[in-house]
């Protein structure tokens, strides 16, 4: 037997392009309409219960704690559909989670009566108002920038939303697909990614139109993942799957599969064990976004990007933590330079990565987090205390 040629190609992997650069960027979408129950009431599905996740809680947790493993800024767009907002009413299909838009603190040194630990884990912008008091600027709320700090930022706007807007409906997914669909059209090169997970209980009430989106975004470089809450038959999500027969619009066939549809009631443990119940539906719903994700890089004949050298991190700064018995005002001024220090050897970190313009990464140090993000910087800081005004 002789051998003429021989071709040796690599078979690429999800892990390669993460490897390489690409990015993951993940988008929350809630259903808000009124077939999901008063959210007081034990009976609803968005009841928030002191005791246990609901449904659309534990679908959160369980996917998106997996998937912001993979999202390098953990930045998370968290949308809602079908609700009322507030002050007029006007009832939205693609709306922002809602939070509180401004709290006021006079920052303290200590815990001591009257203060409590300044906390959130939503990032937070720091505005120096006067010698010792700073606004704490939540980014939540803002329609042009519906952007959480992770899953715990995701489930805190969740769980506010819920006090803020009113349940109402019907159920349309094609606004939501179409809000992220407009951005993943914007980065066709393979550098990013987007999956949608949406979570709702009831039958798709503009099902034409959530078809001619899917069948748009199809050519896109995005996936979506649909979990089905509640004890409603789901015909309509498991057409959308697109498993048995691919999925059409006005003639017009799906390139690719990218939806995922799974319903939840399947994966719950019957003994109560939420932990397994999560495990079981994280895995079920993410298994099919490798294979869409290489299915889009391979029929556009894009490589992985080379892996970065090891990574090296700065040495953190000489700068002494804030001390437990300064005064409020010493402890605000010390707060300043700690800041500024910080921005500055942050700076020279990324120069001396090479990536003085990156738009938005995350250096911790003694407590404090801070992004840049759209040209801002975000903060997050731990072990501080203040009185709130």
């Amino acid at each position: 037997v002789t051998l003429l040629s021989c071709l040796v190609d690599t078979e690429l992997s999800f892990l390669d392009y993460i490897r390489g650069g690409t990015q993951i960027n993940f988008t929350v979408a809630i259903d808000f309409t009124a077939s999901n129950g008063n959210p007081s009431q034990p009976t609803s599905l968005h009841y928030m219960s002191p005791y246990q996740l609901n449904d659309y809680a534990m679908a959160l947790r369980a996917i998106g704690e997996i998937i912001q493993d993979y999202d390098s800024d953990k930045m998370f767009p968290a949308l809602g559909f079908g609700a009322k907002l507030p002050p007029d009413g006007r009832v939205s299909h693609e709306f922002p989670l809602r939070f509180p838009q401004e709290t006021v603190y006079r920052l303290s040194s200590g815990p001591f009566p009257g203060t409590h630990p300044v906390r959130s884990s939503l990032p937070l912008r720091f505005t120096r108002s006067s010698i010792d008091t700073f606004y704490l600027d939540y980014i939540n709320g803002n329609p042009q920038n519906p952007y959480c700090n992770g899953i715990d930022g995701v489930m805190e706007a969740y769980y506010q939303s819920l006090k803020s807007v009113r349940l109402y409906g019907p159920t349309h997914f094609s606004p939501v697909i179409n809000h992220v669909a407009r951005y993943a059209s914007a980065v066709t090169d393979g550098s990013q990614y987007f999956i949608l997970l949406i979570i709702s209980d009831g039958v798709i009430t503009d099902m034409a139109q959530t078809k001619e989106s899917i069948v748009n975004a199809a050519s896109l470089p995005m996936s979506i993942i649909i979990v089905g809450v509640g004890p409603a038959e789901f015909d309509e999500m498991i057409e959308l799957d697109g498993d048995e027969e691919r999925i059409s619009s006005q003639g017009r066939y799906a390139e690719r599969d990218i939806v995922q549809f799974v319903p939840f009631r399947d994966y719950i443990d019957r003994r109560g064990n939420h932990i397994l119940s999560m495990a079981r539906l994280a895995k079920e719903v993410l298994a099919e976004i490798p294979d869409q994700f290489l299915s889009y890089m391979r029929t556009r004949g894009i490589k992985p990007g080379p892996q970065p050298p090891p990574y090296t991190p700065c040495p953190p700064p000489a700068i002494h933590p804030l001390h437990t018995r300064r005064s409020s005002l010493e402890a605000s001024e010390h707060m300043v330079n700690f800041t500024r220090c910080l921005m500055l050897h942050f700076r020279e970190c990324l120069a001396a990565m090479g990536s003085p313009d990156l738009d938005a990464s995350m250096f911790s140090a003694t407590g404090l987090c801070f992004w840049v993000f759209e040209g801002l910087w975000w903060f997050e800081i731990t072990g501080l205390y203040g009185e709130e005004i």
